[in-house]
């Protein structure tokens, strides 16, 4: 048996929970198992007939042990690419308005008042049936994205009625989510865009509480946002429309040295609503945005790792809903390795494969922009050959040192732009998966204790 098998390259191992058992988990399953010492020194030493042979087979089953023949790497990018031409899912991010209330002094984005016109709205339909007929969809999911997305709420109202028109007409599950910065998502407006228009998840940012939040996502004019933003949240997740839609609501917080401080005060606000069960918490480090160097405003990779634990732990304490802390096996890293089965429409009719290259100065007229709808030939002759879209054979050649690590499976390189630009863009769980496996396996034994109890 020992000659046959060997330890997959794509695990980790935390320390010792108890003085006898360690967390294994891998990350081309997503599986963990409490295992012992004496088997992990079995496993490393290739001694797997001492191992009890069901045990053996949930470490195979789970990938940790695999054929020692097998070329991981090979098979992981095979499974990437694999899936990017077989998605049976078409994702359609829009950009319906060029403009922003806001001015936040980490935003690379140039504002307009541009709005999608009646022109780009019909050639926007066209294009979405001519696409919809390119392989056997089952799945159509639309993301409304900014500059602000609500500046343009009559462009998202007129063409969510299009989209599920279509998708009905065509057997197609529709799925609709937006990014905003939440200033004009009243509750009447919420009520439309979730009942009406099928728009179930929001994203929204607070970088910290008040104090902080305020000094870095304030109006164009100036003037402060939270509590406006922060009203929108409670009213719209007390509201009707709310728990008649499921609707999903995600906070973000963007993380710098400056506003740090101000997390668990947010936390804290939540919980004083008494929302922390309504709402799901992103933390994130700021990035840079097209060249403007925003992410030297923020932490270290590693050391915003670090920070993260302790406010999950916080969050923990105070009720908030806490997803599964470990990473969930990927099979595509993002628009720009989804094939033609993901693009972006901007409000000029551009069209893109990445989130931050529209209304970005550093990559106006680059090649990341492989069309306009509006153009009589819509797709430009440099689209099959555009930047990082053979992202994974750069991988497996080296261009980034995904290729040696053991989280590929769960991350997939995670920003092909970023590595472009020479910023690794390795997320948090890279510096602290072992210690999120300790806390997801103790927030599970508290549950199940508390079952018990019951």
């Amino acid at each position: 048996m020992s000659v046959n098998f060997k330890q997959s390259r794509y695990t980790v191992i935390t320390s010792p929970i108890d003085g006898e058992n360690c967390i294994i988990y891998s990350t081309r399953t997503s599986k963990s198992f409490i295992i012992s010492q004496k088997n992990l020194e079995n496993i490393r030493n290739n001694n797997f007939n001492l191992i009890n042979p069901e045990t053996f087979m949930h470490l195979l089953d789970a990938e940790i042990i695999i054929n020692s023949e097998e070329n991981e790497l090979e098979k992981v990018l095979s499974d990437f690419k694999n899936n990017s031409e077989s998605s049976y899912e078409f994702g359609l991010t829009i950009q319906p308005s060029g403009n922003c209330q806001l001015g936040c002094n980490y935003c690379g984005q140039d504002h307009t008042k541009l709005e999608i016109n009646d022109s780009t709205f019909t050639n926007i339909i066209s294009h979405v049936n001519e696409k919809l007929e390119e392989k056997p969809y089952k799945v159509f999911t639309v993301t409304w994205y900014g500059a602000e997305p609500l500046m343009s709420l009559h462009n998202i109202n007129r063409l969510s009625e299009e989209f599920l028109k279509i998708s009905a007409e065509r057997g197609l599950r529709y799925n609709a989510l937006m990014i905003t910065n939440g200033l004009s998502l009243k509750p009447k407006i919420f009520e439309i865009l979730s009942r009406d228009y099928k728009i179930d998840r929001y994203q929204i940012t607070l970088d910290g509480d008040e104090e902080f939040h305020d000094k870095s996502r304030f109006t164009k004019k100036g003037l402060p946002s939270f509590n406006i933003i922060y009203k929108n949240i409670i009213e719209c997740v007390r509201s009707q429309a709310y728990k008649e839609t499921n609707a999903k609501f995600l906070i973000r917080c963007n993380v710098t040295k400056e506003n740090s401080n101000g997390i668990k005060d947010l936390l804290n606000k939540f919980a004083g609503e008494g929302i922390q069960d309504k709402i799901a918490i992103e933390l994130a480090p700021v990035h840079d945005w097209g060249g403007n160097n925003a992410d030297q405003k923020g932490f270290t990779r590693s050391d915003f790792a670090g920070l993260e634990i302790d406010w999950i732990i916080h969050m923990k304490d105070l009720g908030f809903r806490i997803p599964s802390l470990i990473p969930k096996r990927r099979y595509n890293t993002c628009m720009v390795t989804s094939g033609d089965s993901a693009e972006l429409i901007d409000a000029s009719g551009n069209i893109t494969y990445c989130w931050e290259t529209t209304y970005t100065a550093g990559y106006n007229q680059s090649e990341y922009m492989i069309g306009n709808i509006n153009k009589e030939h819509k797709y430009y002759a440099h689209k099959s050959t555009a930047p990082l879209k053979d992202w994974y054979d750069k991988v497996g050649e080296g261009y980034s040192w995904c290729k040696e690590c053991n989280l590929l499976p769960v991350c997939g390189g995670a920003c092909p732009i970023s590595w472009a630009k020479g910023q690794p863009a390795c997320p948090s769980f890279k510096f602290n998966i072992q210690d999120k496996l300790i806390l997801e396996y103790l927030i599970l034994r508290e549950r199940q204790n508390v079952l018990t109890r019951n």
